[in-house]
C-alpha cells in the first residue's frame, strides 16, 4: 500500500503566482510523482476562491480541507487575549506562529491524524510549529520544508536595527523549536542548511525551488543588435526587489544610456510599481508591469541582471534565469551557497561600476554564449527533476526509519 502524506500548509498555493506558491504546489505534484497518497489541510483569507482551490486539486486527486485566517485581524478583547497570552508564552510574540493556536487548525489537525491515519506530516514553514505536538502523539514522523530562515528574512527585509532585533528574537526561536522538533528538514540554500545544522537539526537535506525543474534550458543566446536587460521583481512592495529596482532605474540603466544609447534596453516586469519612480521609466528603460505570459516574454530578451542587496531564501528571479540558460549578472550574495562559478556561469558584480562592466562584456555573442551553456549545464546538475527526486525520497526514507 502506498505511504500516505499529510500536507500542512499556510496560504494555499493557489493560484501559483509567486517562486512561494510554485514550490509548493510543486511539492504536492511531486509527492504524488513519488507515488504517495497526499492530504492537504491549508490555511486561506476571505478573498481566495475557496471553490477554485478544492475542485483543482480534488481534480487532480488530492482531498483538500481549508481553515480561514483567524488572528490576522483581531479587535477588541480577541487582541488583547492575544497580546497578553503572547507575553506570557513570548515564543508565541511571532505572530506567524501564534495563527496555529488556531483551535479550527487544531481540530482540523486531530481529524486528519484520526482517520487518514499519515505516515508523515509535512510542514510547510517553519512557523507551523504549534502543531507539531499534536502529530507526535500520534508518533508520526515530521518532516519541515523551509522557505527562509525566518529570523534573518524578517531582519533583511525590515532592517537590522536594534529594535528588529528584539523582534526577530521569537522569529530565532521559532528556528530553534522546528530545528529540535522536526525529523528531517529541507532547507532552501546551501546557506541555510549550514544554519539549521548549527541550530541542532537532526537531518537536514538541502532542497532548491521546485518549479526551476520546468525552467531548464529553454533560452539560446542569438545576434541582436540591441540588447534586451530584464528585472523581474514580481512585487515591489518587497524591500529587496524595491532597491534593485531603484538601483538599475537610477544608476544602472542611466549608466548604461550614456555611454551607450539605446544599445541595452531594460525590461521591467512587475506588480505594484512605486508611484514615485514613475519618472525613470525614459531613454532605455520599459516597464512592462505584470507579465501574465511570461514565457512569451522571455523568448524576447537576451540577458538577466538580479541587482541582490539583501534577502533570504532563494531568490527565483536569479535562479530561474541560469536554469532557463540566460547570462545572468547579480550580486555575489545572491547565489545563497549554490555552486554556480563566477565568470564561468554567472557573472557577480558588488558595484555600478561592476555591473557596467559586466553588461558591456555581453556585448559579445560568444561571451553570452559561453555563459548561457555553462549555466545550462550547472542548472542541470543541480535543479534535474531526478536531482530533486533523489532529495526528497532520501529525505523522506529517513524520516520514516
Amino acid at each position: 500500500m502506498n505511504k500516505r502524506v499529510l500536507v500542512v500548509t499556510p496560504r494555499f498555493p493557489y493560484p501559483e503566482a509567486g517562486a512561494c506558491e510554485q514550490d509548493r504546489a510543486e511539492s504536492i505534484r511531486q509527492l504524488q510523482h513519488l507515488g504517495f497518497e497526499v492530504h492537504l489541510i491549508g490555511k486561506v483569507f476571505d478573498w481566495q476562491d475557496k471553490q477554485a482551490i478544492t475542485g483543482y486539486w480534488q481534480s487532480h486527486g488530492v482531498p483538500v480541507r481549508l481553515v480561514g485566517y483567524r488572528y490576522h485581524r483581531l479587535a477588541g478583547k480577541e487582541r488583547w487575549r492575544k497580546i497578553i497570552s503572547s507575553f506570557l508564552l513570548p515564543w508565541y510574540l511571532d505572530g506567524a506562529a501564534y495563527e496555529y493556536r488556531d483551535p479550527d487548525m487544531r481540530a482540523l489537525l486531530k481529524d486528519e491524524l484520526k482517520n487518514f491515519r499519515p505516515d508523515l506530516v509535512w510542514f510547510d514553514y517553519t512557523y507551523l510549529w504549534p502543531l507539531y505536538h499534536l502529530v507526535r502523539r500520534h508518533r508520526v514522523p515530521i518532516i519541515v520544508r523551509s522557505i527562509n530562515f525566518e529570523a534573518n528574512h524578517f531582519l533583511d527585509e525590515d532592517g537590522r536595527t536594534i529594535i528588529n532585533y528584539l523582534k526577530a528574537v521569537p522569529k530565532f526561536i521559532t528556528e530553534w523549536i522546528t530545528a529540535r522538533a522536526a525529523d528531517v528538514i529541507f532547507s532552501i540554500n546551501p546557506q541555510e542548511y549550514r544554519l539549521y545544522q548549527r541550530y541542532g537539526a537532526r537531518q537536514v537535506y538541502n532542497l532548491p525551488l521546485r518549479a526551476l525543474q520546468h525552467k531548464l534550458h529553454t533560452h539560446e543566446p542569438s545576434e541582436t543588435s540591441q540588447l534586451r536587460v530584464f528585472f523581474s521583481g514580481s512585487t515591489y512592495n518587497v524591500a529587496h526587489n524595491r532597491l534593485a529596482l531603484e538601483f538599475i532605474l537610477k544608476e544602472l540603466a542611466p549608466a548604461m544610456h550614456k555611454k551607450f544609447g539605446d544599445r541595452f534596453v531594460f525590461h521591467i516586469t512587475g506588480a505594484k510599481f512605486p508611484e514615485h519612480l514613475q519618472i525613470y521609466i525614459r531613454d532605455n528603460v520599459r516597464y512592462e508591469g505584470f507579465v501574465d505570459e511570461m514565457d512569451a516574454f522571455l523568448q524576447r530578451m537576451d540577458i538577466a541582471v538580479v541587482p541582490s542587496f539583501f534577502g533570504a531564501g532563494m531568490q527565483q528571479k536569479i535562479f530561474e534565469p541560469l536554469a532557463r540558460g540566460f547570462p545572468t549578472i547579480t550580486h555575489t550574495r545572491g547565489l545563497a551557497g549554490y555552486d554556480f562559478v563566477p565568470g564561468q556561469e554567472v557573472l557577480v558584480a558588488n558595484d555600478l561600476e561592476s555591473f557596467c562592466q559586466a553588461l558591456e562584456s555581453l556585448r559579445s555573442l560568444a561571451r553570452r554564449q559561453e555563459l548561457s551553456a555553462n549555466a545550462k549545464h550547472k542548472s542541470q546538475q543541480l535543479f534535474s527533476q531526478n536531482i530533486l527526486d533523489r532529495t526528497v525520497r532520501v529525505g523522506i526514507e529517513s524520516a520514516l526509519k
